[in-house]
């Protein structure tokens, strides 16, 4: 089935405002739309949000200034909203640098409520995925931390997505507010059911690519990880997740909000809660997120430690308590460039992984054992593919904004080529 490009309709602004300076268009059309392939409407949402980046403010850009000519011709260019039909279609690598967007058209209407850019989600397919290949390559989500963005996976992973050596398919979402709800978010970003609109982006990939047959796993660092802690809580399904500075929350146990959503749980154990491999990447001198866990921004949250936190990992995944951890030291290279070391706590019997860097702060560490801690995520993911069975979507998730049991173990190809359920899904 053809992969149809439709064009992004022009973001309307008062009929009274000054167009924007020759300076401000020229900063959007030259530095802005092409950074990270990220197009024109990211970049009209900037101009236009409550905190314009300086580089647009620098330029003399005005909230609510007139497009130029050259701006406005950037949405043509820009190939951002893509609209996704029930078929078997092939996968279609992409170049790096240049992900291409998934099915926004399907997710953006369903989830209007996220407004033109939290809505976007990228997906970057490498050469090794390419074709019939791309029916078995696992899926990665990664969840940006608070105040980031999805395009930051574009230089940062797409590299090693990209390499050759892996058959991993990038999916980058963008959170409300450049945060995710992982349940101790307050004000409008409390409402927003991030766990339901990871779901429904499973919904629309496998709607498109209904021939996957793959695992998929969620990376996440700070609020990124508490949401890769939340997708593990509430049991909808995920093959592994890999959590960078942030870990379990100990108290509460749920959340009140959102008040329809079917995912409260913010902790383990709980009646949910499935067998899932565990990756923990954390500096123990994050002065942001301690490693030892406590009052989380002045309450009423409190983490877990991270010893704790893989503890209760390992218990759910079947170690008994006399089934210990082994440890072992391997060279790091702390976040702010000082050589140093980790602790690597593996509980061999229950998929479940800790790092703990010396001397790392909140960024936890620019490479352990010599990587990327993204790739190291990327090898462990590879290590356990296969340890959880494949699983499918198998409810609508209409009714409260994603299904009450998420995902369960039914080959996603048996489900598909039986008939694949009409979505359909309340706008949030």
């Amino acid at each position: 089935i053809a992969f149809t490009v439709v064009f992004a309709l022009a973001l309307s602004s008062p009929c009274n405002a000054a167009q924007c300076t020759h300076s401000c268009s020229s900063e959007f059309v030259n530095n802005c739309v092409p950074f990270q392939n990220q197009g024109y409407e990211v970049c009209r949402d900037e101009i236009d949000g409550a905190n314009m980046p300086l580089p647009l403010s620098n330029a003399g850009c005005v909230a609510g200034c007139q497009d130029t000519d050259e701006m406005a011709a950037t949405k043509d260019d820009n190939g951002d909203t893509t609209t996704c039909s029930l078929g078997a279609e092939a996968f279609v690598a992409n170049e790096q640098g240049s992900p291409i967007t998934l099915c926004s058209e399907q997710i953006c209407s369903l989830w209007s409520g996220r407004g033109t850019t939290a809505c976007k989600v990228l997906m970057d397919v490498p050469s090794t995925c390419a074709g019939a290949a791309g029916q078995k390559c696992p899926l990665i989500f990664f969840f940006h931390g608070a105040g980031g963005q999805n395009s930051m996976w574009v230089n940062s992973v797409g590299p090693d997505i990209h390499d050759g050596t892996n058959d991993f398919i990038g999916i980058y979402p963008q959170g409300v507010d450049n945060q995710w709800n992982t349940g101790s978010q307050s004000g409008a970003v409390s409402e927003v059911d991030d766990v339901a609109f990871v779901l429904s982006i499973m919904d629309d990939f496998l709607k498109k690519y209904f021939s996957w047959d793959g695992s998929f796993f969620a990376y996440g660092h700070s609020n990124g990880a508490a949401l890769a802690n939340k997708l593990a809580a509430n049991g909808v399904g995920f093959h592994g997740i890999a959590a960078a500075a942030s870990q379990l929350i100990q108290t509460p146990e749920s959340s009140a909000d959102p008040a329809d959503s079917s995912y409260l749980y913010n902790t383990i154990p709980n009646h949910v809660a499935q067998l899932i491999p565990m990756l923990s990447l954390h500096g123990d001198s994050d002065g942001t997120i301690p490693y030892d866990g406590g009052v989380l921004f002045g309450g009423p949250y409190v983490l877990y430690s991270e010893a704790d936190s893989q503890r209760i990992y390992a218990d759910l995944n079947g170690c008994t308590s006399d089934e210990m951890y082994s440890e072992t030291t391997v060279p790091a290279v702390t976040d702010s460039g000082v050589t140093s070391s980790a602790t690597k706590y593996t509980y061999d019997a229950c998929n479940v992984v800790g790092y703990k860097v010396s001397g790392g702060d909140h960024g936890v560490a620019n490479s352990i054992d010599g990587k990327a801690i993204t790739k190291v995520a990327m090898e462990f993911f590879k290590d356990v593919d296969g340890v959880v069975s494949s699983a499918v979507l198998t409810e609508d998730h209409s009714a409260d904004g994603g299904a009450a049991n998420g995902l369960s173990g039914v080959s996603f190809g048996a489900i598909f080529a039986a008939l694949f359920p009409a979505l359909s899904l309340l706008n949030q």
